[in-house]
């Protein structure tokens, strides 16, 4: 993700007790600046101890495609930047050679950081503090690259000549503490004439030996008093300290990550620092706003805290602590769900002239969601940028506004699915939904033949013709809806093969859901479950894809294990109720999912997600894993549907005694 989007998404007022205007506005100079950069962590440095909502602002290029870099000074404004200003032009130096071919930097160096402090935005021309990366600097290592290459371009070849030995000796004093040192830098835009050192982690009695031996002169007893005061918080620290040609700064940074990364932990840690006068409690709060953000899926940008560091000069009235606030763009922490859900379904109605055996719905009411209600929640939908409406049943070609609703969808920019058992369906049909701007439509169907289709569902032959009539008219975007059963899943193979012949695209694999009557009873056996995830894992890049829904999460989790790892992790594992999906019931009320029947009043999608007290348990589901969940060897990378304890059980909480993944296999007959 670029700059600019950061730094849009960070002004846009979410963080006012964080960031006050003049502080968005620095912000915003630096994505005039360097807005085009690509990068994947960003971070912003505040005071905890000071009232003034203002940071710093920092980000990091990576090395991999070193066109970042590159790309990165070739954009004109900043080539422009680089005629005016000693710091762009020694950043521009470094970007150049870290991308050349061959480069000792490129070999050496896997990342830099620029820095823009609030201070240096408020001159004509931002100049940035550089870091890199320093893990291939160390006692024992041939550091001469630092010397002859790096450190002259940032300091001039005179200056980088002064402070090699006393730099040297700095690296060579680590040895049997640390192999290697985190980041080396050059605080460019403050025109600093030092080298600042980042070790590796150390612990707190190794920095207090580290810095004696290097010859500190500041305060060891106040340090040694810190350090334990955050021992119970802190297990190990990297080191910071300013390296000139006469010895080391007075000024030091100890910079941590808490034992435990839950945000009950950094509350505990910022109630004391609140308690010792270093952390205000409106910053407090803030900062638990910060954690507590959920990512938008549209531009996935993620919210953590890199670390917290202790800037100590032996004064207790100029000490303080920062916490570095951490925007990236990969996730580095689990998050419950997103801002706004990225789906809605809409039950149409519970009438449908079918009676399959596996049937979810309660027939008997013969109920059509009111049309005003349906318009509005897709309206709504549109405003907030729900991509995705399904319309399901029931049997939806019952419901005597189809056409109309799917026209709402594409009205108001979102796209809308349609679930069809195949009844009532034709070539005119699918006409009128083609020109009512209809996105995928799903057929339903359980089994290649009717006799295996039969034990789980109605309506074959409409299935049938259905996919027949979409082939042949070549509309480009339909699937098979599959749902698991002991008596299917053998079938599999032969469905895959019926598939391609009707040139379907997709067949999208569900789980099982409870009946009408509130009953599970052919789960998959554990056996049918690895065979089914070792089936879909050879053929997933066959003519047909092969989809399994997020509810399936039991068979997402087998097909995700690797040797070493489980791909099924992150918010995409398993149900996504209340975490990236919301249904609005045939009555017209807005729940989890068309499975989970908790009925809320509330009229606007935007307040549900915000205020429902069940979409908040579901996002804390994980807190309450009972057995035979407990201890599987999957217990980390599935989230089964919740409609199955909600129905059988009464009650949310995660454990499903249904599912055989935790028995041990059964011994070959």
């Amino acid at each position: 993700m670029d700059i600019k989007s950061y730094v849009q998404y960070l002004t846009g007022g979410r963080y006012k007790a964080l960031f006050d205007e003049d502080c968005c506005r620095a912000f915003e100079k630096v994505a005039a600046s360097c807005g085009a950069v690509v990068s994947d962590e960003t971070i912003q440095e505040i005071d905890l101890s000071s009232p003034l909502p203002r940071g710093d602002y920092s980000f990091k290029i990576d090395r991999k495609g070193g066109d970042r870099a590159l790309a990165f000074f070739q954009e004109p404004v900043l080539r422009r930047l680089a005629g005016s200003s000693r710091a762009w032009a020694a950043v521009g130096e470094v970007c150049e050679q870290w991308c050349g071919e061959g480069s000792v930097l490129a070999e050496k160096i896997s990342n830099i950081w620029l820095e823009m402090d609030y201070e240096l935005c408020q001159r004509d021309v931002i100049e940035p503090c550089l870091f890199f990366d320093a893990s291939r600097v160390g006692p024992g290592q041939d550091n001469r690259w630092v010397h002859e290459t790096a450190l002259p371009i940032l300091l001039g070849k005179s200056r980088a000549g002064e402070i090699q030995a006393h730099l040297d000796f700095c690296i060579d004093t680590l040895g049997g503490r640390s192999r290697h040192l985190f980041q080396l830098g050059v605080m460019l835009g403050r025109r600093d004439q030092g080298v600042r050192v980042f070790t590796s982690e150390m612990t707190g009695i190794q920095v207090l030996e580290y810095l004696g031996e290097l010859g500190w002169s500041g305060d060891t007893a106040g340090l040694s008093g810190w350090l334990e005061a955050l021992s119970p918080y802190v297990a190990r620290y990297i080191l910071d300290f300013d390296v000139f040609p006469e010895g080391i700064s007075n000024k030091v940074g100890i910079n941590f990550g808490l034992r435990k990364n839950r945000d009950s932990d950094t509350d505990d840690f910022l109630a004391f620092l609140q308690a010792g006068g270093l952390c205000t409690g409106l910053k407090r709060l803030a900062i638990g706003d910060w954690l507590a953000e959920f990512p938008d899926f549209a531009a996935p940008i993620y919210n953590d805290i890199s670390h917290f560091k202790l800037s100590y000069t032996g004064d207790e009235n100029t000490s303080k602590v920062k916490a570095y606030l951490r925007q990236g763009s990969l996730p580095r922490r689990p998050f419950p769900a997103f801002a706004r859900p990225r789906v809605m379904n809409i039950e149409l109605t519970t009438r449908c002239p079918l009676r399959c055996p596996q049937c979810y719905c309660d027939l008997t009411r013969g109920q059509d969601v009111k049309l005003s209600i349906a318009k509005g929640f897709i309206e709504e939908a549109g405003s907030l940028g729900i991509p995705q409406v399904n319309l399901s049943g029931g049997e939806t070609m019952l419901y005597p506004h189809l056409l109309e609703l799917i026209s709402c969808c594409r009205d108001n920019g979102v796209r809308a699915n349609v679930a069809l058992s195949g009844y009532g369906f034709d070539r005119e049909v699918l006409r009128r939904m083609e020109a009512a701007g209809v996105g995928g439509i799903f057929i339903s169907l359980n089994g290649s033949n009717e006799e295996i289709n039969r034990h789980s569902r109605d309506g074959y032959d409409l299935a049938i013709n259905a996919l027949e009539t979409l082939r042949d008219a070549g509309f480009p975007d339909y699937y098979i809806n599959w749902v698991a059963h002991r008596s299917n899943v053998m079938d599999f193979p032969d469905l895959l093969s019926l598939a391609e012949a009707y040139q379907v695209p997709c067949i999208v694999v569900m789980a099982f859901k409870p009946d009408s009557r509130y009953a599970l009873p052919s789960f998959p056996t554990r056996e049918q479950l690895l065979f089914l995830a070792d089936y879909i894992k050879r053929h997933q890049d066959g003519p047909v894809k092969i989809g399994v829904e997020n509810c399936f999460s039991q068979l997402k989790a087998v097909i995700g294990q690797r040797f070493f790892v489980n791909l099924n992790q992150g918010i995409d594992r398993g149900c996504q109720a209340g975490r990236d999906a919301i249904s609005v019931s045939v009555s017209g009320k807005l729940t989890p999912c068309r499975h989970l029947e908790y009925e809320e009043p509330y009229t606007s999608i935007a307040e549900y997600w915000s205020g429902s007290p069940v979409l908040r348990r579901l996002r804390d589901i994980e807190h309450d894993t009972r057995q035979p969940c407990r201890g599987c060897e999957y217990e980390r990378y599935c989230l089964h549907c919740m409609a199955v304890n909600a129905k059988l059980k009464g009650e949310l909480f995660k454990g499903n005694e249904y599912c055989e993944l935790n028995r041990a296999a059964e011994p070959p007959s």
